[in-house]
């Protein structure tokens, strides 16, 4: 008895199954389908992403290679120009970040126009904005007053900042620029007791301390005339002396 009631139990599910099959059949086709060609696509999209990041990072090697080489610049910063247009990525922020440094070499104001484009960027993590920020003001305080740089390293300076020592540094530096030593030594003394700054900069901002309290350095006053020299030197007039007269002789008429 058991076993026809077995039977009975497969034939039902094997017809329930065949229904199922008919009515839905085509969807679970449709389905799979779609699961196939969407994990072929998304791994198709991957391997093409990481080609174009390697040919990006072959194009950016041989880029700086022509600005190092001095007389491929122009066409190194063409390279990364067509890199920071057309790439997607970590190289295409550093073919902005190297271009907006190449231009400081022949134009500052358009040198900190391009690190403030990315400073204002949201795309990019919030540590290279900052960073772009601390370029930018490292190229302007040789430009721009000191409340300028102060205004730019706002929040950066801040203790739980991780530019902070840097973003001290150019306020001191901008301050100093101006003939305010005292408040440039102010600035410079909280980079040398920072024990998180590097040290570099902690040794560095020392420096700047003691020429900060040793005062404006005057020039010493030059001499009202240069000193004589084995090149110089006046030579001593000579005259010819008067001819000698023979003893014995007659006195001259």
């Amino acid at each position: 008895m058991s076993d026809i009631f077995r039977e009975i139990d497969e034939d039902l599910r094997r017809d329930r199954a065949a229904d199922l099959a008919r009515r839905y059949g085509g969807v679970a086709l449709g389905v799979a389908l779609v699961v196939i060609l969407g994990v072929g696509g998304w791994r198709f999209m991957e391997h093409r992403a990481a080609q174009q990041a390697a040919d990006a990072g072959v194009a950016f090697e041989q880029a700086l290679k022509q600005l190092r080489d001095g007389g491929n610049a122009a066409a190194g910063v063409s390279a990364l120009e067509t890199i920071a247009g057309q790439s997607a990525g970590g190289y295409r922020t550093l073919a902005r970040f190297r271009l907006a440094s190449q231009k400081a070499i022949t134009d500052k104001p358009a040198a900190i126009a391009a690190f403030d484009a990315l400073a204002a960027d949201n795309s990019l993590d919030p540590a290279l904005r900052d960073l772009a920020r601390v370029r930018a003001a490292a190229i302007d305080v040789d430009i721009a007053p000191p409340e300028a740089i102060v205004k730019r390293m706002e929040g950066l300076a801040a203790p739980n900042s991780a530019w902070r020592s840097q973003a001290r540094e150019l306020i001191g530096l901008a301050w100093m620029k101006a003939g305010k030593l005292e408040e440039a030594g102010r600035w410079f003394s909280q980079v040398a007791v920072d024990g998180e700054a590097p040290q570099s900069l902690r040794r560095r901002a020392q420096l700047f301390m003691e020429l900060a309290a040793a005062g404006p350095v005057t020039a010493a006053p030059a001499p009202a005339a240069a000193s004589p020299s084995l090149f110089n030197a006046p030579q001593p007039q000579l005259t010819p002396a008067a001819p000698a007269q023979p003893s014995g002789g007659p006195a001259p008429r």
